[in-house]
């Protein structure tokens, strides 16, 4: 039996997670960065740092990590767990304001209209209102509406979400209020002289973390350290990881009736499909037939990667972002079946996307 294991991890300097636009000095002066990293990038550094806990070689700590999972990530700041945010969450823009200063609001939803209000004047008149009921399109005279940029949920706030016990969320945060951009200028050398290398000035955005930990839940790596040191991001930053020994955040899975035939999937991290944007595989493994309704979905992120096995870069993919919802009407199938692919695989489409921890997903109520 594969043994659990959560780690917090907490950056000792700064940081830079690097997106998946190729990079090389001379062809392109800036280097993209973003936060939340990808989940491939603190799987790489829980490989990396295994390898160097038990003193594998490269062919080594293929075999010895071919059953390394993650199940579960996480952040915390300032004591408080939070998840990215649902992207079917929006406020009123001028309320948005104060997010950049560093505080925190109360978040009513829009989420799936069928009928539309009369001449909303205010975001707080749905606090009341049934799914059934609730404006997503703005109207004449309706408040102008946004969501946020980078936007944390609290994990309290987060299970009230998955079971819609109210249609106010409270407690959201930007990233980018405790993950401050602090960039970096760079030059490149000649390898036998160490003089500057002409056409190879470069800059990145390196992240300055202020009372941030990031939090994983693994298997697959047994006799891993309960503490100590790991390379993290793409400039190999030292970082400090300890095991939790009180386990990870467990989050209730929510309470959907049998019954009901509406429901919606949350994605806590980026994940990969063959058909694009939405995702049809897991429905097919638990003979489940749904409508799509609708769904809320971020921009693109491109990843990429390197292969140790192949000794070359991965050939790069598109992932749907973390945050993004999807609507379904059930048609057909058992709410069990589908419950239990989720917590088992996730919902990502290719088995090694899986291992990495793209695709971890929720079921909420509607």
């Amino acid at each position: 039996m594969k043994t659990n294991m959560t780690i917090a991890i907490e950056a000792l300097d700064t940081l830079f997670f690097r997106d998946g636009k190729p990079f090389s000095m001379g062809d392109d002066a800036w280097a993209n960065g973003m936060f939340p990293p990808l989940p491939s990038v603190l799987y790489g550094a829980l490989r990396t740092a295994y390898m160097a806990q038990k003193n594998f070689n490269l062919d080594e700590i293929i075999e010895k990590t071919k059953d390394l999972r993650i199940k579960q990530i996480a952040y915390e700041f300032e004591n408080h767990y939070y998840f990215p945010m649902p992207l079917d969450l929006v406020n009123e823009s001028d309320i948005l304001e104060k997010l950049e200063k560093g505080g925190k609001t109360k978040f009513p939803t829009f989420i799936l209209p069928k009928h539309s209000l009369e001449n909303p004047s205010h975001l707080k008149e749905l606090e009341s209102k049934s799914f059934e009921e609730v404006l997503v399109l703005p109207q004449e005279n309706a408040p102008e509406i946004e969501g946020i940029d980078g936007g944390m949920i609290e994990k309290t706030q987060f299970e009230q979400y998955l079971n819609k016990t109210n249609n106010v969320v409270h407690d959201i945060i930007k990233s980018s209020n405790y993950v401050k951009e602090q960039p970096k200028i760079g030059i490149g050398r000649q390898n036998d002289t160490r003089t500057t290398e002409e056409g190879k000035l470069y800059r990145m955005n390196m992240l300055r973390p202020k009372d941030l930990k990031i939090y994983i839940e693994f298997e697959g790596l047994e006799g891993f350290a309960q503490k100590g040191l790991l390379r993290l991001g793409a400039e190999n930053k030292l970082a400090y990881f300890k095991e939790l020994k009180r386990g990870f955040i467990t989050i209730p899975i929510a309470n959907v009736e049998q019954t009901q035939t509406d429901f919606k999937i949350y994605l806590a991290t980026p994940a990969i499909f063959t058909n694009g944007y939405y995702p049809t595989d897991i429905f097919k493994n638990t003979n489940i037939e749904v409508e799509l309704l609708t769904c809320a979905v971020g921009k693109y992120l491109n990843v990429g990667g390197f292969d140790m096995q192949k000794r070359e870069p991965k050939p790069m993919q598109k992932a749907v972002p973390a945050g993004s919802v999807y609507y379904y009407r059930l048609k057909s199938g058992d709410w069990q079946n589908l419950l239990a692919e989720l917590q088992k695989t996730g919902i990502s489409e290719t088995e090694q996307s899986q291992k990495e921890g793209f695709g971890i997903a929720y079921l909420a109520k509607v």
